[in-house]
């Protein structure tokens, strides 16, 4: 199973569609899309996310989107939001 099937299974266990993902240099929090085609192709598509970067301390640099789409393989953790 794919890291990002296994993220949607523990996000459907957890009943929130909210998560925060982590890559080696920016962090996200949104809404996960489950969009099948996405999933088979390996993308994270997450919905108004809220997006920050790593490791800088004391400065206001989160930028909202609209969507944010990266490839499974750029997470690096992440956590479900309830």
């Amino acid at each position: 199973m794919s890291k990002l099937k296994k993220i949607i299974e523990i996000a459907e266990q957890a009943g929130s569609e909210e998560i925060e993902i982590w890559t080696n240099s920016f962090k996200a929090m949104g809404t996960l899309l489950k969009d099948k085609d996405r999933i088979e192709k390996g993308i994270v598509s997450i919905k108004n996310p809220i997006v920050s970067p790593l490791f800088i301390e004391n400065e206001c640099t989160d930028s909202a989107y609209d969507w944010l789409n990266l490839f499974e393989d750029q997470i690096i953790g992440f956590t479900i939001v309830k």
